[in-house]
């Protein structure tokens, strides 16, 4: 059997795997080497992404989102006909309450993950459209992302829950296809307050 996507809980201790033309998600212990949770849904997975407790897990086809309790395997939000956008990643923030959407038209969308609530729409001009990979810092502070226009973006996320660009990095590579789940919860947090004070969020 192919396997269409796999995503380790941030314990290392499960693994999550989304077969194609199954539209079972199984969720493996691995060290004792057996299927332990099947999270069933009406169709097969095309990305999935933890919460840093371990104890929720996104789904996505190119079209709509599931959230999973993974104890209980039962789905708990389902979010369909994402703005109309061809979903191309996902990335949940750590403490599982807001999930980040890539796709295909350069779009990033948020949601929250325990209401079927749309928060930010954010357009991307890329010399290629398709986001490619994105991550949240350590901290659920930060979002990276990166694409087809050889950069990766930090976006900031504020009181009011809306992501603001704070620096970009050049890279040589056109492909950048992963960027490391700590990127930044450090060294943009005073890039951030230096955008909340400019815009009049918080104060010294």
């Amino acid at each position: 059997r192919n396997v269409c996507c796999v995503c380790w809980s941030p314990d290392r201790r499960s693994l999550a795997v989304s077969l194609l033309d199954d539209t079972v998600i199984q969720i493996w212990d691995v060290e004792l080497n057996i299927c332990s949770h099947e999270l069933r849904s009406d169709c097969e997975a095309d990305f999935l992404s933890w919460a840093q407790d371990g104890k929720i897990l996104a789904s996505a086809t190119k079209e709509e989102i599931r959230i999973w309790n993974v104890a209980t395997e039962q789905c708990i939000n389902e979010i369909k006909n994402v703005s109309d956008i061809t979903i191309s990643v996902i990335s949940c923030r750590p403490d599982g309450k807001m999930i980040a959407v890539g796709s295909q038209e350069a779009i990033i969308e948020t949601w929250k993950t325990r209401v079927k609530q749309h928060v930010q729409t954010i357009e991307l001009h890329m010399e290629c459209v398709e986001i490619k990979c994105m991550s949240w810092g350590w901290n659920g502070k930060v979002l990276a992302v990166t694409g087809a226009d050889i950069c990766i973006k930090i976006f900031a996320l504020f009181e009011d829950n809306q992501l603001y660009l704070v620096k970009k990095y050049s890279g040589s590579d056109p492909i950048l296809n992963c960027i490391g789940a700590r990127i930044g919860g450090a060294i943009m947090s005073n890039d951030a307050k230096k955008l909340f004070l400019q815009k009049g969020a918080v104060t010294e």
